[in-house]
């Protein structure tokens, strides 16, 4: 059996690169979707943007699966620019799959697309809720994974969406992780210091 192609929507930030990195390293034959090159030795790099949908078929003709982790993830912008990227650019993936004959995508979506202002503790996955998501980024994120998961089982799509919460490592943006990297810190050092 030969090695699957795996298209990374995404991968020039810190976890698409990441994850294009480790199905390279476990012997998939990984290309890279975004504007700006990944710059990931061994994996082939398609720009273009997930607003065209010509590019987007172009970066998806003849990939096994795709794992979409393109998105605009910010705390401002016009609603018009998150609805276009997250909620249309999940559309031209899940139509440029149909137009490859099928597949696999994995939606990497959000917690926020379910949170309803409150903690979400002992709850299985809630769906999720544009209507009651807060903010443009949840909202679109809610709309598009809704969009994805509606997808799976037709049309030779096998759809799954995953919702990572806070995630860091190497490659996080140091004014980022400053944001609330200290203050979490603080807040941990209090509950070990309390703790019996």
């Amino acid at each position: 059996m030969s090695a699957p192609t795996i298209l990374v929507t995404g991968a020039s930030g810190m976890l698409g690169g990441a994850v294009a990195t480790i199905l390279r390293d476990r012997g998939a034959t990984v290309r890279a979707f975004q504007r700006r090159p990944a710059g990931l030795e061994g994996i082939e790099d398609v720009r273009g943007s997930l607003t065209e949908p010509e590019d987007v078929r172009r970066a998806v003709k003849g990939a096994d699966a795709v794992i979409h982790l393109a998105a605009k993830v910010s705390i401002s912008g016009p609603e018009s620019e998150y609805r276009a990227i997250n909620i249309d650019g999940t559309r031209n993936v899940l139509d440029a799959l149909r137009a490859n004959g099928g597949g696999a995508l994995v939606n990497i979506s959000s917690p926020s697309v379910a949170h309803l202002g409150r903690a979400i503790v002992g709850l299985d996955a809630t769906p999720a809720d544009p209507s009651q998501a807060r903010g443009p980024y949840a909202r679109t994120k809610a709309a598009a994974e809704l969009l994805a998961m509606e997808a799976d089982g037709t049309d030779g799509l096998l759809v799954t969406s995953i919702r990572p919460h806070v995630v860091w490592g190497p490659g996080t943006p140091s004014w980022w992780a400053g944001s609330w990297i200290a203050p979490a810190a603080a807040v941990c050092r209090c509950w070990t210091t309390a703790w019996p």
